[in-house]
């Protein structure tokens, strides 16, 4: 018998050598511009910074963000704004990358993301550091882009549909089923 299940979670239990293939759907909406860093310095430790909250061994203190037409905004000016438009109906997100390169770095934000000035503190990995050409000993200026999301249903369900989609072909060419 069939059952259809709308929200909730769902567990399936498969018995002997059954190959799987996990899937994560990121569906995010953006609910800024595309913006520039300005003036963000790379933290190298707790010692670096006053505030309490833990980031990380490596923090990226922002302090100003521009946007396309070159108006200089505060960071938690415009997370306020990112999250009252409307379109927002879960979670904040910072999406962090270097500057025209691929896609984001999703952080979670939360009031401990922001200091007292406005400005924003994000996890800045080694990954986006040797993106940027920044070795471990630096305090260089990485220049990044910032942009603001929100998790969407849909746009989970179409991002799942499109990676499932390409799953079930790459099964399909070598002559492999697929459940569902």
């Amino acid at each position: 018998k069939t059952f259809i299940e709308r929200d909730g979670i769902v567990g399936l239990a498969l018995k002997g050598d059954c190959p799987l293939t996990a899937l994560v759907s990121r569906g995010c909406a953006p609910l800024s511009k595309e913006l520039r860093t300005r003036g963000a310095v790379l933290l190298q430790n707790e010692h670096d910074r006053e505030h309490e909250a833990s980031f990380g061994e490596r923090t990226l203190l922002v302090s100003e963000l521009v946007d396309p037409e070159g108006s200089t905004l505060q960071p938690l000016a415009v997370a306020i704004q990112a999250q009252q438009s409307g379109r927002s109906r879960g979670p904040l997100f910072s999406g962090l990358r270097v500057r025209g390169g691929g896609g984001y770095l999703l952080e979670n934000l939360s009031q401990a993301s922001f200091e007292r000035d406005g400005a924003m503190c994000l996890t800045f990995d080694r990954h986006l550091a040797l993106a940027c050409g920044i070795d471990q000993d630096t305090n260089s200026n990485p220049d990044c882009e910032i942009r603001f999301f929100t998790l969407d249903p849909v746009a989970c369900r179409k991002d799942l549909e499109t990676l499932l989609g390409h799953v079930r072909k790459q099964c399909d060419d070598h002559g492999e089923e697929t459940l569902g």
